[in-house]
């Protein structure tokens, strides 16, 4: 006999025996309380006492209060993959109906810097700082007179 075969006639023998146990085990379980099994059983029957206790230990983990959030988070992300799945599909929805070419169609970021810094892109524009300075230029009321003294205006 190889290895492999001694190792999985080992496995298919482990496997029987935890098969067995399982069985053992189901075979231990009370039964459901309520079920028509259960109604069957006469009354001072010790699996209709097992079932019984059983049944008062589930309902009294029920209401622990790890179980109520673990039960409340359960039923909160439940709710929220349900919202998002709704707003991702509304999302959709109205990004398929708008036409985006005629939406989008705002200054381009070479505009957008043209506007903010003009004297970077047009030679013959003046800041405010030069207009305040008094430099020349059209409409500057100061410009369009020449000098004069007092004693020539009067």
């Amino acid at each position: 006999m190889t290895v492999i075969e001694s190792t999985w006639t080992e496995f298919r023998a482990t496997n029987r025996r935890v098969q067995d146990a399982c069985l053992r085990m189901l075979a231990a379980l009370p039964m459901a309380y309520g079920s028509p099994e259960w109604e069957a059983l006469p009354n001072d029957h010790p699996e209709k006492y097992r079932a019984m206790r059983r049944a008062a230990e589930a309902w009294r983990r029920y209401w622990q209060p790890e179980a109520v959030s673990t039960r409340r988070d359960a039923e909160q992300d439940r709710i929220d993959r349900a919202a998002c799945a709704q707003l991702r599909a509304v999302s959709h929805n109205v990004s398929e109906a708008a036409d985006w070419h005629a939406i989008g169609r705002g200054p381009t970021w070479r505009e957008l810097q043209r506007r903010r810094y003009p004297w970077l892109y047009d030679p013959d524009w003046q800041s405010p700082a030069e207009i305040s300075r008094g430099r020349d230029y059209p409409g500057y009321l100061p410009a369009q007179f020449p000098t004069t003294t007092g004693q020539e205006a009067a």
